[in-house]
């Protein structure tokens, strides 16, 4: 038969894990500086705002090691909140492929990158990296202002002139802060930059000190 569950011990264990937690937080003086709704930095990051505290140390070889990647990536070996402060941020896009197939890159181009095509030589600044499942993502650090934007879906033997499934096509984000024309009969995204009031903090992580 199986032990019954103790919930006042299981409570009472929880509370001091948090408690050991917060001590350690403190003596380290970590803080974590999370992207709210209103692009603020408060100081505090939930494992539901951002898959592991910056307290914890996880360690990781890329951004994708590291849960929501719209809050935190992978710096230095470990994962920690994005780079913000007064005069930048570190934002995240990411787009679903779908159904499409047969495609040889997904790009985000845009006012940050000189709005790059498929055959523009510099195409691979703006290139997208696969998450799996049809997610491809990226991660840039842009001034603060306002960019316009839209996802890029290149296929084999693009043409100047020429859109759909075997060239270029041009995507409206739905991840955008808000939406413009963009001058062509379509739609383009926009990106919102807002600083921080508070740098996000590097976390000061060993490896003997790591935590899976």
């Amino acid at each position: 038969m199986h032990k019954p569950i103790n919930t006042t011990e299981g409570k009472a264990k929880m509370n001091n894990f948090w408690l050991c937690l917060g001590i350690l937080v403190a003596a380290f003086g970590v803080t974590a500086c999370c992207d709210d709704d209103d692009n603020s930095c408060d100081g505090s990051c939930s494992d539901a705002e951002a898959g592991v505290p910056d307290s914890g140390c996880k360690s990781c070889q890329t951004h994708a090691d590291c849960g929501d990647l719209k809050f935190k990536g992978c710096y230095g070996g470990f994962c920690q909140s994005h780079e913000c402060d007064a005069q930048s941020k570190t934002r995240y896009f990411e787009y679903y492929v779908d159904w499409r197939q047969g495609f040889t890159g997904v790009y985000v181009s845009g006012d940050f990158n000189n709005w790059p095509n498929c055959l523009s030589p510099n195409l691979d600044e703006g290139r997208m990296i696969d998450k799996g499942n049809g997610v491809y993502y990226a991660l840039r650090k842009l001034p603060v202002g306002e960019y316009g934007y839209k996802y890029l879906i290149c296929y084999p033997d693009p043409k100047p002139d020429q859109e759909g499934m075997n060239g270029i096509e041009w995507i409206t984000p739905t991840d955008a802060d808000s939406t413009a024309d963009d001058g062509y009969g379509g739609q383009k995204g926009i990106v919102k930059v807002v600083g921080c009031s508070q740098s996000s903090p590097r976390v000061s992580c060993t490896q003997s000190s790591s935590a899976e």
